[in-house]
Order: C-alpha cells, then sequence, then structure tokens
C-alpha cells in the first residue's frame, strides 16, 4: 500500500460533542481526554469491565476510513479487544460497519506474564522493546457515518487493573501514489536536544525522548501535486496527524515502526524536476 495520511481527527471536540463512555471513567482521566493532543493526558477506565466509547458528529456525516487506537506509555491495552460498529445514521439504523473483537496487539513474547527480572521491562519481548508503544491501526473503504461504538474488553491478559489510552483517532486518509523513497527511518530524539516554538508543541509532548521521522515521495501526476499542497495546511505544531508510511505492511511491526502520530513540517517547497515528477520532504515529530 502507499503512503498515507489522516489529516484530521474527527473523534476531536469539534466535529464530536458527545463523547461518552459506559461504564464509568477513573477521576482525573475523562474520556474527553481522548479530544486532546497534550500528551499527558489521557482517558482510564476504573476496572475491567467492557467499555463502551460512543459519539456522533451533531446529526451530521463524516467519512471515516481510518481508526487507530494509542495507548498511553506502558500501554495498558495490550491483552485487550477492540470491537467497532458504525452507523450513517444517528438513530443507529443503518450499520455500515461492523468490526468483531480483535486482538489490541498479540503479544507472544518470551515470558510474558511472568516477572522477569532483565533489562526489559516486565511483559516485553526481548526482540521488541517498544511494543507497549504500539497502536491500534486500521485502514478500509471510506463510509460515511453519523455514529459509532467502540468496545474495549479484557481477553484476560490486560497486566493492570484498568484500561488507558491517550488518544482515539477517526478520520479519512489521503493516499500518495507512491510510499516513500529509500532512506525512510524512525530516529529518536531526546529531549534534552530538541527546540520547540514556543506556544506551539511545547507543553503537548510530555516524554523524555520521541521519534522523528524524514522521508522523501514522489508525486508523479499535477493532480497529485496539487492534492499534496493543499494538504500542507496541516502543518503546524499545534495540530496532530497520523502517517503511515507502510500501511497494511505483511510484517506488523514493519507497518507500526512507519506509523507515526504527531505534528507535521514540509522540508522543502515542491520541487519539479519536469512536469510529471515533483518530490515532496517532509518530517513528523511524534506526540
Amino acid at each position: 500500500m502507499s503512503m498515507r495520511i489522516v489529516p484530521a481527527n474527527f473523534l476531536d471536540a469539534e466535529h464530536c460533542a458527545d463523547l461518552a463512555v459506559t461504564s464509568e471513567a477513573s477521576a482525573s482521566f475523562a474520556v474527553e481526554n481522548l479530544q486532546s493532543n497534550v500528551r499527558d493526558r489521557a482517558w482510564r477506565s476504573t476496572d475491567l469491565t467492557s467499555q463502551v466509547i460512543t459519539g456522533t458528529f451533531g446529526g451530521n456525516a463524516r467519512q471515516i476510513s481510518h481508526l487507530s487506537i494509542w495507548p498511553a506509555d506502558g500501554s495498558s491495552l495490550i491483552g485487550a479487544t477492540v470491537a467497532v460498529r458504525m452507523w450513517s445514521d444517528v438513530a443507529q439504523t443503518t450499520l455500515v460497519r461492523n468490526v468483531s473483537a480483535a486482538n489490541f496487539f498479540t503479544f507472544t513474547g518470551d515470558n510474558y506474564g511472568e516477572f522477569l527480572w532483565g533489562i526489559q521491562s516486565w511483559g516485553v519481548h526481548n526482540a521488541d522493546r517498544t511494543a507497549r508503544l504500539a497502536p491500534f491501526s486500521t485502514w478500509f473503504t471510506p463510509i460515511a457515518v453519523s455514529a459509532f461504538e467502540i468496545t474495549i474488553a479484557s481477553a484476560g491478559a490486560v497486566d493492570t487493573p484498568y484500561f488507558e489510552a491517550r488518544r482515539i483517532v477517526l478520520g479519512d486518509y489521503v493516499q500518495a501514489p507512491y510510499n516513500a523513497a529509500y532512506g525512510a527511518a524512525p530516529q529518536w530524539k531526546p529531549g534534552s536536544s530538541h527546540r520547540r516554538t514556543l506556544g506551539g508543541s511545547l507543553r503537548r509532548i510530555s516524554r523524555r525522548s520521541w521519534r522523528e521521522m524524514r522521508f522523501e515521495t514522489i508525486l508523479a501526476s499535477e493532480a497529485d501535486r496539487s492534492a499534496w499542497a493543499d494538504l500542507m495546511y496541516v502543518c503546524d505544531p499545534s495540530k496532530e496527524v497520523v502517517i503511515s508510511l507502510f500501511p497494511e505492511h505483511a510484517t506488523p511491526k514493519v507497518e507500526r515502526d512507519f506509523t507515526v502520530m504527531g505534528s507535521l513540517e514540509m522540508l522543502n517547497p515542491l520541487v519539479f524536476e519536469n512536469v510529471d515528477l515533483h518530490r515532496l520532504q517532509l518530517a513528523i515529530v511524534e506526540s
């Protein structure tokens, strides 16, 4: 699959004003925190009772082709399942998407569920030490949605007494004609050396280190160039987008390593090598 970007999150408050959860959110961890792009604001349940997150778009519809759930640091979602239902009407009479319970993250690491002392965190595979940062991410044919329901349940292996997530993204992806060119790679940045603009993402990223991914893609037609030029309005430290360089890659970890939620930067203008070839260099800084 070619590179994809989700430029807007329809779960945010300007689109979805009635976000709710059943049974109950923990004090200071309200479900509305899922609509905040400040990293240390998270939603947390009070226990491992199945959680049903619902919302509508004010009586209107949104075209949706992407859903992702991003865990808080030290994920409390490994071992959980996610089920999704979406309706084309607020009355929920016409079901347009129905995904039965799917594993949030299938964990098969050595000694998972055992308290093993070592350099890796408890329950994290020796060869996959960022497993707890893995999002639940799906891509599908665009559909018009007016109401949605996301059910998070325990599959018996959640190793905390609650569920916790920091962000849910419901959006419509735009696909580039090609994947990123050779040389794209996520790289970790320490907080001590990063600089941010005041009022932009200064307060948004609250962690000691994060990924920055730089890459280049080719736009092979004037239609592609104009579409992606329009998309560059999202290049703003205060905005949050999802980019996946290799969506639905056959190797799950490859897809995950190149799927990032954060703020987008355009590194150069659209360069015209010839009439039918334009190069676009971008960077995304993880939030």
